[in-house]
């Protein structure tokens, strides 16, 4: 899948193996989960973050980062807003996939423009109750 966004960044996701890969204009660095970096050119994986950098600490994965910080008492590395925005980016690829067309997403009315049958499917169904009487 490609994911276009209004600045010009583009986002390719693969269902192969679990990978991330960042692009720029001096390079690329990519993790192959769990646990292998490697970078064109190598340079980048000697990098040091400057003092206005943003740094996170490492966390094994988002569940250990959310029971670390329910322990804490403190917050998340990722707040709720970017796990929503998150998963709608999975939700609306997998949609795409389903109806074998191109979509294009309002973020601020989180509605796909122009395609009513793409936008009913993003409704949430109404939930049956675990018995039946």
């Amino acid at each position: 899948m490609e994911y276009r966004f209004a600045n010009g960044v583009r986002l390719l996701a693969k269902a192969d193996k679990p990978a991330l890969r960042f692009e720029g204009a001096e390079g690329w660095i990519q993790i192959n989960y769990p646990d292998e970096v490697t970078a064109q050119p190598e340079s980048l994986l000697r990098w040091k973050p400057g003092p206005n950098d943003v740094v996170l600490s490492a966390k094994s994965n988002e569940k250990r980062d959310f029971l670390d910080a329910v322990a804490a008492r403190g917050t998340t590395q990722v707040d709720a807003e970017v796990g929503h925005r998150t998963l709608t980016l999975a939700h609306l690829g997998l949609l795409a996939i389903d109806l074998g067309r191109k979509l294009k997403w309002d973020p601020v009315t989180e509605q796909i423009i122009g395609d009513a049958e793409a936008n009913q499917r993003l409704e949430p169904k109404p939930r049956r109750a675990p018995w039946t009487i």
